[in-house]
């Protein structure tokens, strides 16, 4: 996907979706394959083979959690834990790829599926551009720590944490006017990270070590 080159000529067509003004609105999701079986050299230790990561879109706060399966039920209890108490609301949008289990899970909670069609590229682009840059932040702590490299599912959570806490917010396309600066409405949010977005302007309170220290 980022090897081609496009020429954007004109703005993004509006979908008359309105943009979540806070967090737990709008979610991403998606299975992130690392191995494609039980025989896969990319297999954990522990027997994981996916990760499955989920983002709000606007804080940008996102979670990879390891998972040796990727069915319906475990991603409803991936979003039980992502949203915590705000599992019950029902006006929640998520976005995703055609996946039948993740659109079958989205039901199931009453959510709001908002996938891509079928064999139609691109499939929840943001969000697997998202994917590159967890990662990217995965293979440095891996690298730093010298630990194995099939006990990578260990560094999902961390890596997800300090890309949070580290990371600014995003400032969607309705934050910035026509010349791309940041309107006053999205000032303040600009100034945050995503974790600090995510939960009300407060900062991190955990440890700040590096991994597998």
């Amino acid at each position: 996907m980022r090897q081609r080159t496009f020429r954007r000529t004109h703005g993004a067509d509006d979908d008359g979706i309105p943009p979540p003004p806070m967090p737990a609105q709008q979610y991403l999701v998606d299975t992130l394959v690392v191995a494609k079986g039980e025989k896969d050299i990319n297999r954990s230790t522990s027997g994981n083979l996916f990760g499955i990561a989920i983002r709000d879109s606007y804080s940008g706060m996102g979670v990879v959690w390891p998972a040796s399966t990727h069915t319906t039920t475990k991603i409803i209890e991936m979003f039980r834990k992502f949203a915590g108490a705000k599992t019950n609301r029902i006006n929640v949008r998520v976005k995703s790829d055609a996946a039948k289990e993740i659109i079958q899970a989205v039901n199931e909670l009453r959510w709001i599926a908002d996938h891509g069609i079928e064999n139609k590229w691109p499939h929840n682009a943001v969000h697997e551009r998202w994917h590159g840059t967890i990662k990217s932040v995965c293979r440095a702590c891996m690298l730093q720590s010298g630990l194995p490299y099939k006990s990578w599912d260990f560094c999902l959570g961390y890596a997800s944490v300090a890309l949070a806490i580290s990371q600014l917010a995003p400032i969607m396309p309705w934050g910035k006017d026509a010349a791309g600066n940041i309107l006053p409405a999205a000032k303040e949010k600009a100034k945050l990270t995503c974790w600090e977005a995510h939960h009300n302007g407060d900062a991190f309170s955990g440890p700040r070590q590096p991994f597998g220290k």
